[in-house]
């Protein structure tokens, strides 16, 4: 069963009604490789703003999409439910590339735990530089 057709299930099974433009959204996310502003949204769906961003929270609530930030002040969103990863952002071009990790983190948080007595929730690692294209001009 492809991506979409699980959310929209999941989301009927709860009672939630898929509208039209929750559909578009759940679509748009799942054909999506990286992660997406609202802007980017918008340019790919007729849609009010207000709805789109109402509808991106509803999307939120239900751990369907996960907030990311790159620390420009936009937030992107892409599916909670693709595995753990990481970005690679372009600072050119603003081109984003999933990143996974082959080390072992979870053991360097544990190590971050125990030694700060602090209990992690989540993490964000972010890597930011110039993409081949970008390097070539």
């Amino acid at each position: 069963m492809d991506t979409y057709q699980s959310i929209v299930e999941s989301l009927q099974r709860k009672g939630f009604r898929i509208t039209l433009i929750r559909s578009a959204l759940i679509r748009v996310f799942s054909q999506s490789r990286m992660p997406l502003a609202v802007e980017a949204v918008l340019n790919k769906l007729k849609a009010h703003k207000v709805t789109v961003y109402r509808e991106i929270d509803f999307l939120v609530q239900q751990n369907i999409l996960q907030s990311v930030a790159f620390g420009d002040r936009k937030k992107r969103f892409e599916l909670a439910s693709r595995p753990h990863h990481h970005h690679a952002v372009c600072v050119k071009c603003n081109r984003i590339e999933d990143v996974m990790l082959d080390g072992d983190l979870q053991k360097e948080i544990r190590i971050i735990e125990k030694n700060k007595k602090f209990v992690i929730t989540s993490h964000s690692l972010e890597f930011f530089g110039l993409c081949n294209n970008c390097l070539a001009t």
